[in-house]
């Protein structure tokens, strides 16, 4: 997983739950804009309290000066986000991926397992990834669609992998449900 999977996955987690968008909004855009405009108005009253005079100019560059200063937050905070990311060891690994009629194969520089398709909550195509949501607690399986030779051996790849697990889902039914 590399920076941009890291960034699909917050995106496809954000279309999946109005909260999280809700979250994202609050955290930088509402907020910061609050702060911004909070700032805006109380400091040009302070200021003109203490030197007793202002003009739009200095509004301006007032305005300018909180601009730059929320920009570089959020980008001080995604760059936060990213080493904490990279130091738990989430980016930058070497892996294997493969389907299997068990589940999803999968080798990387923890070690080799398969992901049993009954742990398999959802196979979804999103954007360039594919990722297998897991039913047990809130993994997710990414599989950048870059690691492919090809766009065509991508989406293969994804069909067989909805095949399988479409094929497990159904034997694992009781009788009288996959009947109706």
């Amino acid at each position: 997983m590399n920076w941009h999977d890291f960034k699909a996955l917050e995106r496809y987690l954000r279309s999946k739950s109005f909260a999280a968008r809700l979250q994202f909004w609050k955290r930088h855009v509402i907020a910061p804009a609050l702060i911004v405009t909070a700032l805006e108005i109380s400091l040009p009253y302070w200021d003109a309290q203490h030197r007793g005079h202002h003009s739009s100019q200095d509004r301006l560059v007032l305005f300018a000066a909180f601009l730059v200063s929320w920009i570089a937050s959020l980008l001080l905070g995604r760059w936060s986000t990213y080493k904490k990311a990279k130091h738990a060891g989430l980016f930058d690994q070497d892996f294997a991926v493969g389907l299997c009629e068990a589940g999803l194969w999968h080798k990387d520089t923890a070690g080799e397992g398969t992901t049993f398709w009954s742990a398999v909550k959802e196979v979804l195509d999103f954007r360039d990834h594919i990722f297998f949501i897991l039913s047990i607690g809130d993994a997710i399986h990414v599989i950048p669609k870059q690691s492919f030779l090809t766009f065509e051996e991508a989406s293969t790849f994804h069909q067989e992998a909805l095949r399988l697990w479409q094929k497990h889902r159904a034997s694992s039914q009781p009788a009288s449900i996959a009947h109706q």
